[in-house]
């Protein structure tokens, strides 16, 4: 199957595409910047461009399967660049027939099967008060997502660790059991099954990596 990736310029992204070709897909991604993730990201096909940029957008889904998209806020972009690149991406998966996506969000992001902890909600309100232009865009982005006619996943990921992977995942809502990290190696492989997988479709699990 060949991949839409949107927002893998980082490391997350590199073991993605790694992982993937491993698995006999392909991967098509748009990137600031092509040039410098030649090496680091072989051998996806790399096409530079913006994700708010329809032309851009219609050009890394012409003959994808699916999309993943790791696209995050960052620093120095609109405070609706996010959401604003998810419409444009959903825009362009309706007009192209493509079903399937599965985005990678914050564990912030609220679910109604959630049960936080006094730890989760004190987390979410600091983000809320601290960054409250980044919350609203993950939410917005994510309402979206939801909204839409789409088979979507939304993965929700709470603290990223630079450890190994574990190869075992738990996923489930806030409140389940969760180490509260996920290792880079183990997001790639989780976000790269739900490509084919239906498990978690419609549902917006948070995920985290089991140490034995």
């Amino acid at each position: 199957m060949q991949i839409a990736l949107f927002g893998g310029s980082g490391k997350t992204g590199s073991l993605l595409v790694q992982k993937a070709y491993a698995a006999g897909h392909t991967v098509v991604m748009l990137a600031a910047d092509s040039e410098t993730l030649k090496t680091s990201h072989a051998p996806a096909r790399i096409l530079s461009g913006d994700p708010q940029d329809r032309a851009a957008v219609d050009q890394v889904l012409d003959g994808a399967g699916a999309v993943i998209s790791l696209l995050s806020p960052a620093k120095g972009q609109p405070a609706s660049a996010l959401s604003n690149a998810l419409e444009t991406i959903l825009e362009g998966m309706h007009a192209a027939g493509l079903r399937r996506l599965v985005m990678a969000s914050g564990a912030d992001i609220g679910d109604p099967n959630d049960h936080p902890s006094i730890a989760d909600q004190f987390y979410k309100t600091l983000l809320r008060l601290s960054a409250p232009a980044l919350y609203e865009d993950m939410t917005r982005a994510a309402y979206l997502v939801r909204s839409s006619e789409l088979d979507w996943t939304i993965v929700r990921i709470p603290r990223l660790s630079e450890e190994p992977a574990t190869g075992k995942i738990h996923a489930g809502h806030l409140g389940s059991k969760s180490s509260g990290r996920v290792t880079r190696g183990d997001l790639a492989a989780f976000l790269l099954m739900q490509v084919e997988s239906k498990d978690f479709m419609l549902q917006s699990p948070v995920i985290s990596s089991e140490r034995a």
